[in-house]
């Protein structure tokens, strides 16, 4: 795979993507009154710490109340942008990997 930075790095991606997608099932389970509502405040929070695509999965799969435009846009913006960083991130050592080699470094 690689170092154990990344590594460690993948595995709380994947740990937070679940956390997202688990607030969605939380979400839709019936407690009975007073329980804990998952707001869309929380979601995005969660969404912008890495849990982008899980939050969207959960959203789309489990067809949650969480449904504003706003909302919505905001989750397709942090996917982009989450995706976007992730493939700059290992194109950029690919790149730098490949840069080495053609500079004799």
């Amino acid at each position: 795979m690689g170092s154990s930075f990344e590594t460690v790095a993948l595995y709380a991606l994947l740990a937070i993507n679940v956390f997202a997608f688990l607030l969605f099932v939380w979400d839709l389970l019936p407690f009975g009154r007073g329980r804990f509502e998952v707001s869309e405040r929380l979601v995005l929070m969660v969404a912008w710490c890495g849990g982008a695509v899980g939050a969207l999965v959960g959203h789309r799969l489990l067809q949650a109340g969480h449904g504003t435009r706003r909302f919505r846009l905001m989750l397709y913006m942090l996917v982009a942008a989450h995706m976007l960083a992730f493939a700059a991130w290992y194109g950029l050592q690919g790149l730098g990997g490949q840069l080495g080699r053609w500079l004799g470094i």
